[in-house]
């Protein structure tokens, strides 16, 4: 095993000359490492919701900053034309003068946000056929018109559906002046590592005015999520559902064609732990996207979540908070977000600017909750309705029947209400959680909801409810996840290799604020490289030719790679150092979870491990707690170059990721087609025509 965890040589002279403290040594691979302790001064604890003082930076960023910038800032005495200026400054190409507008109206299809119960999941495998163009445009899906990068125009981007071994082809056309990649959130991708759409790391990247073809196989079933995996793109509206299915299932929806599944007395069922018997059909299927949104762009926000100044409002190192949230493409913002010139969509009469759907009475409902949003935990609940979990990241669960759901940005669950409540309207809520946010944004709009009308009430019925109280309905009332155990029982193989990974946040040599993993922070996302690329030439021309190794080929101080040469099962053990929770996501992988605690991790936390072993949580997003430690495990057996990462965008951009190398001796026998070559070429053609856009000079108006 080689493992790899370097200090990026700027780092290492200030660390030599004691300038910071925020950088905790762990050697590569050491299992003597010590991590500081909570206490260590790597990033001041402060309240959060704290509003600063603007000063200075107000009027800098006024002056810098594009199209409608919320996070503290008012619009008054700001010109569209101003705007549209500084937001070319940021976008190449991307003014408002050019930009056609999209009305919230015909951003969001709810045909595919609701799932049939005619799908043929019994159908053999086939090829299933997208094309999608990517377009940089205005439009205001909360009422405030801002900057938006869609698939086909619409918000959320469409919905792929598909059963296990049917083959996704998705033409993409990329007509933004950026570059981009699509991310298959959850998907194994066994055999088919180039097409996870990982910037920097499996591939380089589309680039503006070229196409590329992802082609792949579905190897599992579940509630997943696409997402632009290029910068920090995906928050301005690059995201949408994957659902997939297959005969793996428990849960499945009832064909009204040919089944009476829902008459009581008749319906399936599944026996789980302790001889409980659980049913498992229900009526309709609803997808739930909710997320977070800025009103800037986001390599903006990017931008200043790595400034020396940092967010107006905070300070250096705090993560912009956002402005609004999001149920299926449509929310509520704030009229003072609203640029110059521009109308704002109020929410009058109420419930005007609502998502909404209606449901028979009497019925088994799932919804299908995903949090595709940039920072903001949501609480997802339904008034006067009970949930069940059923799934969580596209593991089928045990059933839980709790009130409401924390959903951490890029985490998915599945729920079943019964339509038994006396017939109206009710508020579907996706309330904006405030705890990982470091100050108080005076334009942040928390609640949000939609609106399910039972059949027979009228259109214009508004919603009299009021969100549940879960002391009088004696349940649960916030799923807490170690209530989840997998109905499919597997249970966790021995160890037999441990990595271990300190997270924490500081500066470099420029002052400008990073995240660490053991010292090393990402920063070849955006520049026209990628690790399988590194990984597939080195397999097929250098070691052949050469005595280096692998550890040699990949010495970058920038990058932490961990390479496995044989199939092993890994621990991987993580110390959070940081006074937030970080949502991490594996690819390639839905690892088994086996411990955490709180401070550090300590040699006597580890027998308890053996314990965890029967059938354990499995999921591919995964919150660690402030200031605590998470192990989990996974055997590496799949092939490629695996990214993980904290999955807050504000986190990513600023380098929270490191690899995983499996098995790099058969990443050779890979396929790579000539379009992954021509693809880099492209990026760098882009790359050294942009180097504004992706030089970290510390000025919020550059990447």
């Amino acid at each position: 095993m080689v493992a790899k965890a370097h200090l990026r040589p700027e780092s290492q002279q200030m660390a030599s000359e004691g300038s910071i403290q925020s950088l905790s040594v762990a050697e590569k691979g050491s299992e003597a490492s010590h991590p500081q302790q909570p206490g260590s001064e790597q990033r001041k604890a402060r309240p959060r919701n704290l509003l600063a003082s603007l000063g200075a930076l107000v009027c800098i960023l006024a002056l810098t900053l594009g199209l409608g910038l919320g996070l503290g800032l008012t619009r008054k005495h700001r010109t569209q034309s101003g705007a549209a200026t500084s937001n070319s400054k940021i976008v190449p190409g991307a003014t408002a003068s050019n930009l056609a507008f999209i009305p919230r109206e015909q951003l969001v299809d709810p045909t595919q946000l609701t799932l049939s119960p005619t799908w043929d999941r019994n159908a053999p495998p086939q090829d299933r056929i997208f094309n999608w163009t990517l377009t940089q445009v205005l439009a205001n899906p909360a009422g405030t018109t801002k900057q938006m990068r869609l698939v086909n125009g619409l918000y959320p981007g469409p919905l792929i559906e598909a059963n296990i071994g049917d083959r996704i082809i998705v033409h993409v056309v990329n007509k933004m002046p950026v570059p981009t990649t699509i991310h298959w959130h959850g998907q194994y991708q066994r055999g088919s590592n180039e097409m996870d759409g990982s910037a920097g790391i499996t591939e380089c990247g589309i680039a503006p005015g070229t196409t590329f073809t992802y082609n792949w196989t579905v190897q599992q079933s579940g509630s997943y999520w696409w997402h632009s995996h290029y910068g920090p793109t995906y928050a301005d509206g690059l995201f949408g559902p994957l659902i997939l299915h297959g005969d793996d299932e428990e849960f499945k929806m009832t064909n009204p064609d040919n089944a009476t599944a829902s008459q009581a007395g008749v319906a399936p069922t599944v026996t789980i732990a302790n001889g409980i018997v659980v049913r498992t059909d229900y009526d309709q299927d609803y997808i739930f996207v909710v997320n977070d949104a800025y009103q800037a762009d986001s390599f903006t926000i990017a931008a200043i979540a790595k400034s020396k100044a940092g967010p107006p409002g905070g300070e250096q190192g705090d993560e912009p908070t956002p402005d609004y949230g999001m149920i299926n493409g449509l929310g509520f913002s704030n009229c003072g977000l609203a640029p110059n010139g521009t109308t704002c969509i109020s929410d009058t009469p109420q419930g005007k600017s609502a998502y909404n759907f209606t449901v028979p009475a009497n019925k088994r409902v799932r919804m299908r909750v995903i949090n595709a949003g940039s920072l903001a935990t949501f609480r997802f609940s339904v008034d006067g309705h009970n949930m069940t979990v059923i799934e969580a990241d596209g593991i089928e669960v045990e059933p839980v029947i709790v009130q409401s759901l924390n959903v951490m940005v890029a985490q998915r669950y599945s729920v079943i209400i019964e339509t038994d409540k006396p017939v109206g309207a009710y508020a579907v809520r996706a309330e904006v959680m405030d705890d990982m946010f470091a100050y108080d944004n005076p334009f942040l709009v928390m609640d949000q909801y939609a609106i399910m009308r039972y059949e027979s009430v009228a259109a214009s019925a508004q919603p009299m409810t009021n969100p549940s109280n879960s002391s009088l309905l004696n349940v649960t009332e916030t799923l807490s996840t170690s209530q989840l155990v997998p109905i499919t029982r597997i249970d966790a193989p021995a160890s037999n290799m441990t990595t271990k990974l300190v997270v924490n946040f500081g500066l470099d040599a420029y002052s400008n604020w990073h995240a660490f993993s053991n010292q090393t922070t990402f920063t070849s996302e955006m520049a026209a490289q990628a690790s399988l690329m590194k990984s597939y030439t080195f397999e097929t021309t250098q070691r052949s030719s050469s005595n280096t190794s692998v550890d040699a080929y990949y010495n970058d101080p920038d990058e932490m790679i961990v390479t496995n040469t044989d199939v092993v099962v890994m621990d991987v053990i993580i110390n959070n150092l940081d006074e937030g929770s970080h949502p991490f996501h594996l690819h390639g992988y839905s690892p088994f979870l086996i411990g955490e605690g709180a401070g550090n991790f300590q040699a006597q936390d580890q027998p308890n491990f053996a314990a965890a072993r029967v059938n354990p949580m499995r999921r591919d997003v995964f919150s660690v707690p402030p200031f605590s430690w998470m192990a989990f495990r996974f055997v590496a057996d799949n092939v490629g170059v695996w990214p993980f990462h904290c999955h807050l965008m504000p986190h990513m951009a600023i380098g929270l990721l490191m690899q995983f190398q499996v098995l790099p001796d058969q990443i050779a026998k890979l396929p790579v087609t000539d379009q992954y070559y021509t693809q880099c070429s492209a990026v760098y053609d882009w790359v050294q025509q942009n180097q504004n856009l992706l030089t970290l000079t510390g000025n919020p108006g550059y990447m």
